[in-house]
């Protein structure tokens, strides 16, 4: 009922119904369509998760918003004239935008205006260390280890990632922790030939934390797995590998890998947790996403059969 929603939103919404078909026809120019692109950023956002469009395309968009609603914030000169305030919010939109895309080119504009907040001396923690997490998440790990060696007592900071022949942003990577929390290694990672089912999770949700249990609380879906399954947590900006270390130790058969960069993985998306990809000769055959209650085993048995497991 359109009545009870904001006018914010309902802008957001008749956008949705009337350009969606538009923008799955059109993905590479839809991010011409100028009404889209004047939304404030959190409607924005709304409307463009309302389009359900695979995650390359929904960066596309926001890489156009960026270029739309940005602008006047895009050289040094420019940003100096802005008042602290105005710097601040341009922070804010840059940090939700390299979210959606890992941009290198939007993660220099932010690192330019972290500069200049820090040169006004108005740079607050939450800053730091979100400018922290943007270099890490865009594979920037020089920017990264420079804020660290600056403020090492101010940072969380992740573990390094040592890069194995083959791996990269546009390759299917994974990474595996070693040495405790101070080390990722990351390697190229195809999906499998043998039937496999990749279940995208993460240590913090609790709709996995109830598939996990109710699978492996049935020995009979547990033998029908028989070690096909494997567990897999999106590339994220705030990576809390203490969790990750923790699940690992409590289920060390069946630890949880790291997606390098979602650029490597568009045939997977990972914005829902859990998402269960049913894979068999390098092909996903069957997609399950979300967990209600375990009448959803039904629904795991079916893409089992989907890879004949």
């Amino acid at each position: 009922m359109l009545e009870s929603v904001s006018t914010p939103r309902r802008r957001a919404l008749r956008l949705a119904a009337g350009l969606g078909a538009w923008a799955a026809a059109t993905p590479l120019v839809r991010a011409a369509r100028p009404a889209a692109l004047e939304l404030a950023p959190r409607v924005f956002e709304e409307y463009v998760w309302s389009l359900h469009l695979p995650q390359t395309d929904a960066a596309l968009l926001y890489q156009a918003y960026y270029a739309q609603r940005l602008r006047a914030a895009k050289s040094v000169g420019q940003l100096k004239s802005m008042t602290t305030r105005e710097v601040a919010a341009a922070f804010d939109a840059l940090y939700a935008i390299i979210f959606y895309t890992a941009d290198q080119q939007v993660l220099a504009h932010l690192y330019q205006v972290y500069a200049l907040l820090e040169q006004r001396m108005q740079v607050t923690p939450l800053q730091r260390q979100q400018t922290y997490n943007a270099c890490y998440y865009c594979r920037r790990l020089d920017l990264a280890r420079r804020l660290a060696q600056r403020f090492p007592d101010r940072l969380k900071t992740a573990p390094e990632i040592r890069m194995s022949t083959g791996a990269g942003v546009a390759t299917p990577t994974l990474m595996h922790l070693v040495s405790g929390r101070s080390e990722l290694f990351a390697t190229a990672a195809p999906l499998p030939l043998r039937p496999t089912v990749l279940m995208i999770t993460n240590p913090g949700c609790h709709f996995s934390q109830n598939a996990f249990t109710a699978m492996k609380d049935d020995p009979m879906l547990m033998r029908r797995l028989n070690g096909s399954l494997q567990l897999l947590a999106p590339h994220q900006m705030d990576l809390d590998v203490d969790d990750f270390i923790a699940w690992n130790q409590q289920y060390p058969s069946l630890p949880i890998s790291l997606a390098y960069h979602w650029r490597g993985w568009t045939m997977l998306d990972m914005r829902q947790t859990p998402t269960f990809y049913f894979v068999k000769e390098g092909k996903v055959r069957h997609v399950m996403t979300g967990w209600r209650d375990n009448a959803d085993k039904l629904h795991l048995a079916d893409g089992l059969s989907a890879i004949d497991l």
